[in-house]
């Protein structure tokens, strides 16, 4: 195996591995908890009287009971237990080409076992002592996930820069994310980035065969992603990203919620031009109204999801920031994402 065939069999895994959103999903969520029941412990440990610990805890275990109530509404269990099997065995085949004989990997798939094993026991049980169990295991899978995604990251950009050559019928465009904590996090961008060059693409009817490809990316803070992609698609895709996120930053202030490109498509349209970029690229998007602005409204969700967290970026050289506390910015960011999801 070449270093261009290596390159390319770990992107391959890593794009497919992004794409997994009710994956990434589940183990965010249940991160979050973990963080919770961290806290609420570290809490209890504090307080000496036993009446006060025995009220923290029998709160604790009322607020995890409304957790439990709150995910069976919000997390779909078959596409969870689907992807996690796909993740599963996309990370067997990628470890088998790479180092066949080598079993320091098992590590990851032990704690993707693990998970799935406490993700069943929960959706069977659903106790605070079953969430407890998921969430920790979540807890461990994402700190796997992350060093598994850090040393395929460094052979990528070791590699990938010598080995790309950028074809005729290509385009390349540079993202610099200035809030992304971890691989969990690179991986729901990637996936976000990929579904809006996607929807672009099947709008225009550009051919399957110019996907977006990841080429380059480097961990650390901030985060850095380099792409190619069909000339036209990427050039819309890199408008759509300047101008959500400067629509998301001017608009900031910290004494008011955060303003997220509108799900509406008239409003949406109005900040991202989509409609306008659509129709300099040919597409007659009178005759496809209506599919027009679905996919409007389905491309505001993902920008959003892409750039609202992040107080900085910077897109194909272009900078975009808020003004004042990236702090303050940041827990906006979360509160509205929260409210969203209800």
């Amino acid at each position: 195996m070449n270093s261009y065939e290596l390159v390319e069999i770990i992107n391959h895994c890593l794009v497919e591995v992004a794409t997994k959103k009710n994956f990434f999903e589940a183990i965010g969520y249940f991160q979050k908890i973990n963080e919770k029941i961290q806290l609420r412990t570290s809490e209890i440990i504090s307080v000496t009287e036993k009446d006060k610990i025995f009220n923290i805890a029998n709160s604790f275990r009322g607020t995890l009971n409304q957790l439990i109530s709150k995910e069976k509404t919000e997390i779909n269990l078959f596409p969870v237990y689907d992807e996690l099997k796909a993740v599963s065995e996309l990370l067997q085949n990628l470890f088998k080409k790479l180092s066949p004989d080598d079993e320091n990997h098992l590590s990851i798939l032990s704690s993707l076992d693990k998970f799935t094993l406490y993700y069943q026991d929960h959706v069977r049980l659903y106790t605070p002592e079953s969430l407890h169990k998921v969430a920790g295991a979540a807890y461990e899978l994402s700190i796997e996930y992350n060093e598994i995604i850090s040393t395929l990251s460094l052979v990528v950009y070791s590699l990938s820069a010598a080995n790309y050559q950028k074809a005729d019928n290509e385009e390349l465009a540079e993202f610099i994310f200035g809030n992304i904590k971890s691989a969990i996090d690179y991986s729901i961008k990637i996936r976000c980035l990929i579904e809006i060059y996607d929807r672009v693409a099947a709008k225009l009817e550009i051919n399957p065969n110019h996907p977006l490809k990841i080429i380059k990316f480097e961990t650390g803070s901030p985060w850095y992603i380099k792409v190619a992609g069909h000339p036209i698609t990427l050039t819309i895709v890199t408008n759509l990203m300047i101008a959500g996120a400067q629509y998301i930053h001017a608009s900031y202030t910290e004494n008011s919620p955060l303003n997220t490109i509108p799900k509406a498509a008239e409003a949406a349209d109005k900040i991202l031009k989509v409609t306008s970029q659509l129709k300099k690229a040919g597409l007659d998007v009178e005759a496809q109204e209506r599919q027009v602005n679905e996919t409007i409204s389905i491309l505001a969700k993902e920008l959003n999801a892409l750039v609202a967290d992040q107080y900085q970026m910077e897109i194909n050289g272009k900078e975009t920031k808020v003004s004042g506390s990236s702090d303050k910015y940041l827990e906006q960011a979360r509160q509205t994402f929260i409210e969203q999801q209800k």
